[in-house]
């Protein structure tokens, strides 16, 4: 009698359900009707902004998600106490009592359709976050925003979901095929590896460093119980996993950096022409004779080294190294960057210094033009 009256219940609230969740999975353009709503009745004008809306939506379907965990748990506890008090009046056995309680639970029409739901739910929000993710240049180009700032923008909202659902409390039961899915472990990679591509700056590093952060250091739900069926964190195995490619990435990206404004760096310092006649020497760009010397080579001549010495050497005590307060935000990123730029120049002196005091390489007679070791070079030009 149970099973019946939930089974009335249970139809029109499935249908309903999941006419919400397939609303919510599609893009904002497709499920919006000629006034401008939704089918569901959620207007779409305050957001107007396709990245805004779009994580609306994808939160949503998490927070359905999340609902929908816990009225599944809810309602087996329920039926499990009832059946309980039922078979207490009755000489049934302790086995018999388990076999019917988990038989009422699994043949429920109500909890039957609400896992179904589940289901769905959890399926279109991993298609949606994958989607997201393949949208994010879209984005990009659409807000101005960086791909990296929009997939933080979204681990947020995951987590913020997460703090305040009922269903991903620490006792709430979790099918094992939705768990990795509903996970913050799967939503963080797969933002972050999304983002990762198209990071061209530091800063865009940074700030999925923050994502992470944000999953990593989520604590506990306002919702306070006990038992764990569901991690309610990033996982130590993910987070470090993440962190390294973060780590690649950002070195790759500051070796370019550092490659550009070494090259400036060296033109302001008046290091620039030498180090490129030297490269042009070295490679044998132009026709050289044999026993040719630096001091014969255009470029490298004795009046044109000492010009661009007294030049660099005068830039010493103030290296024109860029401060990188606009373009990288983290302090110790940014000393990263200058120090390697201070250090390439260093090593172009120590090249040029180590070539010209040789006489079989240099060939010039006189070298007091080369007023400081590298080792002092290297003292003074720091930043």
């Amino acid at each position: 009698l149970l099973a019946q009256s939930m089974g009335g219940i249970a139809r029109p609230l499935k249908s309903r359900i999941l006419q919400v969740i397939s609303n919510l999975a599609q893009r904002p353009d497709d499920d919006e009707d000629a006034d401008g709503q939704s089918d569901d009745g959620m207007g779409m004008d305050d957001f107007d902004e396709e990245g805004a809306s779009t994580r609306m939506q994808l939160s949503q379907l998490y927070e359905i998600c999340g609902l929908l965990l816990f009225y599944a748990s809810a309602l087996e506890k329920a039926l499990v106490k009832l059946n309980k008090s039922t078979t207490s009046d009755s000489a049934a056995t302790i086995g018999e009592d388990v076999s019917d309680g988990i038989a009422l639970v699994n043949n429920n029409p109500l909890v039957v359709s609400i896992l179904e739901c589940l289901a769905e739910a959890a399926n279109a929000y991993e298609a949606s976050l994958r989607v997201y993710g393949a949208m994010l240049e879209q984005l990009h180009l659409l807000t101005g925003d960086s791909e990296a700032s929009l997939a933080h923008a979204m681990m947020v909202r995951i987590v913020e979901v997460r703090k305040a659902s009922p269903g991903f409390v620490e006792d709430v039961e979790c099918p094992a095929s939705y768990k990795n899915i509903l996970s913050l472990d799967w939503s963080c990679n797969v933002l972050v590896e999304a983002a990762l591509p198209a990071c061209k700056a530091l800063d865009d590093i940074v700030t999925l460093k923050q994502s992470i952060a944000v999953a990593a250091q989520q604590g506990q739900p306002q919702h306070k119980t006990h038992g764990s069926t569901l991690d309610h964190s990033l996982s130590e195995t993910v987070r470090i996993a993440l962190e390294e490619r973060l780590r690649e990435k950002e070195r790759e990206l500051i070796d370019v950096l550092v490659e550009k404004e070494t090259t400036d760096v060296l033109d302001l310092c008046g290091l620039g022409t030498l180090t490129t006649a030297w490269d042009k020497f070295q490679k044998g760009a132009l026709v050289q004779v044999e026993g040719m010397t630096m001091a014969s080579y255009p470029g490298l001549t004795p009046d044109e080294v000492e010009s661009a010495m007294k030049e660099f050497y005068s830039s010493l005590y103030s290296p024109p190294i860029p401060s990188f307060e606009n373009t990288i935000k983290d302090p110790t990123l940014r000393k990263l960057a200058r120090t390697k730029i201070a250090q390439c120049v260093c090593d172009k002196y120590s090249a040029l210094y180590e070539a010209m005091s040789r006489p079989d390489k240099g060939g010039y007679e006189n070298l007091n033009f080369l007023g400081h070791t590298p080792q002092q070079v290297r003292t003074l030009f720091t930043v």
